[in-house]
């Protein structure tokens, strides 16, 4: 999809590649195991240090209504930048199954 920059200016006519991204695909990225290592450890209350380890998320239980915000920055090492993708999503039927808590 070609995405259209030029906000109205008449003298600017540049056009962005602007690929879709689906929903299911920026969940799984969200709800994807992290490990923590070397900077990025987290600290153990009953070692008293710093260790190695696991992070996830889970849904403890799906609401009535979902609202969701999804943040569309990229945070490389050095820079934050815009993602301008579209996110293509279902209207009906949205399956959250796979991020319940069992």
């Amino acid at each position: 999809q070609l995405q259209d920059t030029s906000r109205g200016q008449p003298d600017h006519t540049s056009l962005v590649w602007s690929p879709t991204v689906q929903l299911d695909d920026c969940l799984a990225s969200f709800f994807a195991e992290d490990e923590l290592r070397g900077e990025n450890q987290y600290y153990c209350s009953r070692c008293a240090k710093l260790s190695n380890g696991l992070m996830h998320s889970e849904i403890l239980c799906l609401p009535e209504v979902l609202c969701l915000h999804l943040k569309r920055f990229r945070n490389d090492s050095h820079s934050l930048s815009k993602v301008s993708s579209s996110v293509s999503f279902p209207l009906h039927r949205l399956d959250l199954s796979s991020y319940l808590h069992p």
